[in-house]
């Protein structure tokens, strides 16, 4: 054999490797972002779920709140010892850090 067909048959080689390097990588790859979007996609459902419950729970305080909102009366907070406010100060911030009260 003559060395230029020795030349050839180990070129030919060399590509048939990259050729199978390459293959090789494209199908670890392949399996890799697979594998990745079925574990996304299994995440985003139990995330949904979780949204659903969440929101629901939500819904039910809610619901609570405005029942017990319904319930509280002036006369309701009588019985429970809170008074009418007749001397009303409120709080002002003047030019100063320091808050005082206004009469």
């Amino acid at each position: 054999m003559n060395i230029s067909k020795l030349q050839s048959i180990g070129t030919e080689r060399a590509i048939t490797f990259g050729l199978i390097a390459i293959l090789a990588v494209a199908s670890i790859s392949y399996a890799y972002f697979v594998n990745k979007t079925v574990l996304h996609v299994v995440d985003r459902k139990d995330v949904e779920e979780e949204i659903a419950l969440v929101s629901a729970r939500i819904a039910e305080m809610e619901y609570e709140y405005m029942q017990t909102k319904a319930t509280l009366t002036q006369e309701y907070a009588h019985t429970l010892g809170f008074k009418e406010v007749t001397n009303q100060h409120f709080v002002t911030r003047g030019s100063s850090d320091v808050v005082t009260f206004r009469e």
